[in-house]
């Protein structure tokens, strides 16, 4: 078995450093990149969590599972970025296995295809295009939070 277990999710195509609000190759904010090493256990699987389950809601659309059993046993061979191994999500994995330009559909040995005739780089292109679009609203959305708290903080004292 061929595992190699991280604790961050940096593929090393960090476009942070170019002005994106979210980096392209991992979804990390610009905070968490800076202050991944800072971060609980709890707060980094929940990031992982939460890409998981953004990828998840647009592999549903796009990708049919025949054989979960078969897919989680191929999965487990693949190099994953995980906090905590034991509660790997399937959908994340996938995710990662397509960032590595691994065809999921062939190398799977048909333990999943895609819904009609969606072609794998296509399939990882709108996972990709999706997750990332949805993780910029979410911490533009934090951002505007916490600029709201800083200046009702202002205004009181």
């Amino acid at each position: 078995m061929n595992k190699r277990f991280k604790s961050a999710p940096c593929i090393g195509f960090c476009s942070t450093t170019y002005g994106d609000p979210v980096c392209r190759g991992c979804y990390r904010s610009l905070h968490e990149v800076l202050h991944w090493s800072h971060l609980s256990t709890e707060e980094k699987q929940a990031f992982y969590d939460r890409i998981g389950f953004l990828a998840e809601k647009q592999l549903n659309n796009l990708l049919e599972i025949t054989d979960p059993e078969l897919l989680e046993k191929w999965l487990q061979d693949l190099p994953v970025y995980c906090q905590d191994p034991q509660k790997r999500s399937l959908a994340y994995d996938l995710l990662q296995a397509l960032q590595q330009g691994v065809n999921v559909i062939t190398e799977s040995r048909e333990a999943c295809r895609t819904q009609g005739n969606v072609d794998i780089r296509d399939l990882y292109r709108s996972v990709d295009k999706s997750v990332y679009k949805e993780r910029c609203e979410e911490v533009a959305q934090k951002n505007i939070s916490e600029q709201q708290k800083t200046i009702a903080q202002s205004d009181v004292g």
